[in-house]
């Protein structure tokens, strides 16, 4: 299957709203999504990286307080 331009501009909505989105609410939802669509699709993994916000993400990953149980 080929990644279209229609999913490529999906994916990058979805990173884009998941990194910049105005609330952690729509923060959240956003990458929520973009994982289903990582584990889903093979293809939109190349996409996400494609998009460049891969680094970003990490990033915040580092920063993130841990949950605590």
């Amino acid at each position: 299957m080929v990644m279209d331009s229609d999913h490529l501009q999906g994916v990058n909505i979805l990173v884009r709203y998941g990194v910049e989105g105005e609330t952690s609410d729509v923060r959240r939802a956003a990458l929520r999504c973009v994982a289903n669509a990582l584990l889903l699709d093979p293809i939109m993994r190349q996409a996400f990286v494609d998009t460049g916000y891969g680094g970003k993400l990490a990033e915040r990953l580092k920063v993130c307080p841990q949950a605590k149980g």
